[in-house]
């Protein structure tokens, strides 16, 4: 589908600018005030292309880079606190897997079923998108094995985790 199409497919009345930009690895939205999709100069696949842009239009739809500019703002304002963040990056990727999950719904069976295992954000943050018969379903991956035996040395993997990592 051409990108008019993808627009029209999502009931945009207005899209973002399509622009190339050099050193970017994957399409992303960007500019709050005149929004541009900006694309890498490396040529994408059919496939992951049609599935970034569907994700980066349904964020343009949702206004989602209104919100995280805010949660921005508000962490570069309070930038000693740490639940702002937290805030912030739970803002992002909140935004990002309600995204997944609409393109997900977007998508033909066929294009659900080759996708779903291969959404990059959702591994980034923990997450799988399971398939349950044409639907989907995000869930979230535990970070490490429980052992109800020995609950003293996952308490302390968990902490060592999050002292490392933050997640």
């Amino acid at each position: 589908l051409s990108f008019q199409q993808l627009k029209d497919r999502m009931k945009l009345e207005r899209s973002p600018r399509l622009l190339i930009c050099q050193g970017l690895k994957v399409p992303m939205l960007a500019g709050v005030i005149r929004p541009a999709l900006l694309l890498p100069p490396e040529p994408l696949s059919q496939q992951e292309l049609h599935c970034s842009l569907l994700h980066e239009l349904t964020h343009f739809r949702r206004r989602d880079i209104w919100l995280r500019a805010l949660a921005l703002w508000v962490k570069a304002l309070y930038w000693f606190n740490p639940l702002c963040w937290l805030m912030e990056r739970l803002i992002q990727r909140d935004t990002e897997l309600a995204c997944d999950e609409e393109v997900l719904s977007l998508l033909s069976p066929e294009e659900h079923a080759a996708l779903t295992a291969r959404l990059p954000l959702l591994e980034e943050f923990g997450f799988a998108a399971e398939d349950f018969g044409g639907g989907s379903l995000i869930v979230r991956r535990a970070p490490f094995d429980v052992d109800p035996g020995d609950i003293e040395d996952t308490l302390l993997e968990i902490g060592g985790r999050l002292l490392t990592t933050g997640r």
